[in-house]
């Protein structure tokens, strides 16, 4: 983009290598790539991106360039095939049989007598003697050493290995190498995805688990306390101070900056996202206005100063509103303002949303977030999409919100468009009146039929009752009859226990009166009799 603060450099147009290192030296700035070391001579200009000059391949460095390290004042190349002297436009070999990744002053006295190599198999001694370089005896060979960390203060050498740990190398008096290797038990959690870095004059590792400390009382890592509420995050690939005081990192293939100031915060860079080369990650920060960062093509150049300056208004405006089903439509087409009171046919309510920012020239670098209001609870996560679609929404209001945010954080003011999802014809209010009209109709029905189930119900209930009285009198009249039958027997009963008294008292009087006159006819006889014997 014009007038961008981050622009692509490309040494060699016709084989695009992947940049690996970078270095400026003696008005010249040097960068190494996977093709072979490049130069260019640089004039007053201050942004470098600007520079009027071409990149000439170095003869002598084709091939794999790792490192450019400037000791003693002298400009060190690390290469696939060995250690190398840079000299202008051409090269020296140091040193062979095997790769170099880095070089490193030994004593914090300058110029220092040995130096530091880390090569394919471990740790490898320079020694300096005012004019050249020559290899030692002296080495430490036990791993690849590629992450170096140099403590000056007691000469202690920090190696890590990604995949086995972190490693101390000291050499004594008699440049014996003295080795010591930490681990998960050593405070790290975690023997994965380890980097060494200083960093604010501190040993710093990362894991997979986060940022660590190395403390010399206890000789061991401890969670780092000045990072942890700053960066302590895992999977830290690159730690880089520049001259200003911000650190630079790579995370998860992601760019950002530990901005230094009263309050330090942090910002990525989303332009440089999974751009650079992975495992292999280089920032070289010369200046505020130039900062080198190796890509996967050549390399990014990035002006931070002016980076740190596109501090324009940010806006976001809906681009379209389309509904689709039954049947698509364009809702709004980007122009005037949206239509109050919009509402969305229910057979189309599936509904998308197209929006952009209105800063035209940093486009790759805004991200979007956004949400309806009326399903969505929370603002999802950042992302470069520009549309969103909701796919049948249910009837409703609803209200969509979008915002923008640019690589420096800002963030632009929330825009809302609200609209209505109507209900099926079903569910409309001439439908609900309708029902509501069925079931009036329905209650009255009901009111009626059960009217009239009552009316029945007591027709039969007073039919009942009017069978009942009828059977109660017709038993009323059956026991008084049954009464007087039984009366009459009693008294028919009585009439003849009373004749059959009456009968028996007759035959008494009979028998009495037959008995009164035998014995009339016995006294007479007797008396008779007297008479007689008288």
């Amino acid at each position: 983009t014009y007038d961008s603060p981050v622009r692509h450099i490309y040494p060699s147009l016709q084989n695009e290598g992947s940049g690996y290192t970078s270095m400026l030296f003696g008005g010249k700035l040097y960068i190494g790539t996977s093709n072979g070391l490049y130069g260019v001579s640089l004039d007053d200009t201050r942004d470098f991106s600007y520079a009027r000059g071409t990149f000439e391949p170095i003869p002598g460095a084709q091939g794999q360039v790792w490192n450019l390290s400037e000791v003693n004042g002298r400009l060190l190349m690390g290469h696939h095939e060995g250690a190398f002297e840079v000299r202008g436009d051409a090269v020296r070999k140091l040193a062979g049989n095997t790769g170099y990744w880095a070089f490193f002053p030994y004593s914090n006295v300058l110029p220092s007598e040995l130096v530091v190599a880390g090569t394919y198999n471990g740790i490898r001694l320079f020694g300096f003697d005012g004019g050249s370089f020559g290899v030692r005896d002296q080495s430490a060979p036990f791993e690849s050493a590629r992450f170096i960390s140099i403590d000056n203060n007691d000469r202690t050498i920090w190696v890590a290995h990604p995949y086995k740990g972190i490693y101390r190398v000291r050499f004594d008096a008699a440049l014996r190498p003295q080795l010591r290797r930490y681990a998960s038990g050593d405070g790290l959690l975690s023997v994965n995805n380890n980097y060494i870095f200083k960093v604010r004059n501190r040993i710093i590792a990362t894991t997979e688990n986060g940022v660590f400390e190395y403390d010399p009382a206890r000789d061991r890592f401890i969670p780092s306390a000045y990072f942890s509420g700053l960066l302590n995050q895992p999977n830290i690939h690159l730690m880089k101070e520049d001259g200003e005081g911000n650190i630079w990192f790579v995370r998860d293939k992601k760019v950002g900056v530990l901005l230094a100031g009263d309050k330090p915060q942090v910002l990525y860079l989303p332009e440089l996202s999974e751009k650079l080369v992975n495992g292999f990650e280089f920032i070289c920060p010369i200046d505020p206005q130039n900062v080198l960062i190796g890509a996967e093509r050549g390399f990014v150049h990035i002006n931070f100063r002016k980076y740190l300056q596109r501090r324009h208004p940010l806006d976001v405006l809906l681009r379209s509103m389309r509904s689709s089903g039954s049947s698509d439509t364009l809702l709004y087409g980007g122009f005037g303002a949206l239509p109050a009171h919009l509402q969305v046919a229910n057979g189309s309510n599936t509904v998308r949303f197209e929006f952009a920012s209105t800063s035209y020239g940093d486009l790759d670098n805004i991200e979007y977030s956004c949400r309806l209001r009326g399903l969505d609870k929370s603002w999802p996560e950042w992302s470069k999409r520009i549309e969103k679609e909701y796919q049948h929404l249910p009837a409703g209001t609803y209200t969509f919100e979008v915002k923008a945010r640019n690589s420096l954080g800002q963030e632009s003011a929330i825009q809302d468009y609200t609209f209505t999802v109507l209900p099926p014809w079903y569910l409309s209010w001439w439908a609900y009146a309708f029902y509501a009209l069925l079931c009036g109709a329905a209650l009255f029905g009901l009111v009626r039929y059960q009217r009239r189930k009552f009316r029945l119900q007591q027709e039969r209930h007073d039919e009942e009752q009017r069978r009942l009285q009828y059977l109660h009198q017709l038993e009323l009249e059956k026991n008084e009859k049954e009464i007087i039958r039984l009366q009459n027997e009693k008294l028919e009963a009585e009439i003849v226990h009373k004749n059959s008294q009456l009968a028996s008292s007759a035959m008494h009087l009979v028998q009495k009166g037959e008995m009164l006159g035998r014995l009339k006819d016995e006294l007479a006889r007797i008396r008779k009799k007297i008479d007689n014997e008288a």
